[in-house]
């Protein structure tokens, strides 16, 4: 009879290998991922917050965000345009931060109310123009 824990080592040991096979781009781009984590020491925005500053992500990370698609465009490896992804991803991490430190009150009523309401801007709006007018680009 074979024991539960070898049971459990070839479990593990072929999820491993499935999991790898759909996630080897993205294990990669996690590990640079994990490089940047101790930048940002806040919680990890959702998307209710990456919605709620997308105007102030599009207009101060432009030319990141331009260089990114530029290197995704020019070459289909991933590992290729990590340094591009990380400098986008550091870009967002700094205008987060400015803006919690702003108008952090404001943002984060707005990133409530698109959470609450599965981030439906109609919804929104009047917590949006509380955080316009405080947060002007």
């Amino acid at each position: 009879m074979v024991a539960d824990a070898e049971v459990r080592a070839v479990f593990v040991r072929r999820m491993d290998a499935c999991c790898l096979r759909r996630t080897r781009v993205t294990r990669v781009a996690s590990e640079a991922a994990w490089v940047r984590r101790d930048v940002w020491q806040g919680p990890v925005p959702t998307s209710a917050v990456l919605m709620a500053a997308w105007t102030h992500l599009a207009t101060k990370c432009a030319t990141q965000n331009k260089a990114f698609m530029a290197c995704k465009k020019a070459d289909r490896d991933p590992k290729a345009c990590l340094a591009a992804g990380d400098e986008v991803s550091s870009c967002t991490v700094k205008v987060l931060k400015d803006l919690h430190a702003t108008c952090g009150s404001d943002l984060n009523a707005y990133a409530k109310c698109m959470d609450w309401y599965s981030n439906d801007f109609e919804r929104c709006r009047d917590a949006q123009k509380a955080f316009e007018n405080t947060c002007k680009l």
